[in-house]
């Protein structure tokens, strides 16, 4: 399958396990700013549940790629030629080729960490404008491995190990990334009443099989509540 050798079983128990693999990095990388160890409030189930808005982003970023993929595509082959004459006509010694992945790579790392800077610097309450960069880069990197798996420069064992350091990676890297998005946009707050006859204003960001992770933005704090206390949660925020 896929010129990797393996069969349709094999895969479906491969894509099962990279789906959790995923799923727990990405979750990890979540809860690493989450302080009071609230993670320890969550069962594994409760961690390795799909999050729907995260589902969501990622079919919605998919698509546009896909869209954006066959618009650009005859252009982009036009630009590849073109960057082939371009590359056979430059006085440069053929070593030197062979490191412009590498410095292509290196420059995005790069551009992607000063504008996360800028970003965080500024309070950016857009996740895509922090995000893509970094994807850009991964895909990158995917592609590039890819690539020498094809022209035989890697065996498939190393591969293998090379795309899971980098799903791994990159997935704990959205998991912050998330985080941060949720925690500094106010849309999404809720009215929440409790058992006590209170009223509470909280953005709900993670359900576990006893309680409920919130984040007051009046506090600046997280917080967990026992599904028990509470009585009543509206869809937009506002007690009175």
């Amino acid at each position: 399958m896929i010129g990797l050798g393996i069969s349709l079983g094999e895969a479906l128990a491969a894509t099962t396990f990279a789906y959790v693999f995923a799923v727990a990095s990405f979750n990890a990388g979540y809860f690493d700013n989450v302080p009071s160890r609230f993670v320890e409030l969550f069962s594994f189930s409760d961690l390795v549940n799909a999050n729907i808005p995260i589902l969501q982003y990622i079919i919605g970023v998919y698509t546009t790629y896909c869209l954006i993929s066959f618009l650009f595509a005859v252009p982009r082959h036009f630009a590849s030629k073109g960057l082939d004459k371009l590359i056979s006509a430059t006085p440069l010694p053929p070593w030197s080729i062979d490191f412009f992945p590498y410095v292509a790579m290196g420059l995005v790392a790069i551009a992607a960490i000063l504008l996360s800077f800028q970003l965080n610097a500024v309070g950016n309450k857009i996740f895509t404008l922090e995000f893509l960069p970094w994807a850009f880069l991964f895909g990158m990197i995917f592609d590039f491995t890819w690539t020498n798996y094809r022209i035989k420069a890697i065996s498939q064992r190393s591969l293998i190990i090379q795309i899971a350091i980098n799903a791994v990676v990159f997935c704990h890297l959205s998991g912050r990334m998330w985080l941060k998005y949720e925690i500094r946009n106010p849309d999404g707050i809720q009215a929440i009443y409790l058992q006590s006859g209170d009223c509470v204003n909280r953005k709900l960001l993670r359900a576990s099989g006893s309680g409920l992770l919130l984040y007051s933005f009046d506090l600046n704090q997280f917080e967990f509540r026992d599904k028990g206390s509470i009585r009543t949660i509206y869809g937009a925020s506002g007690c009175t």
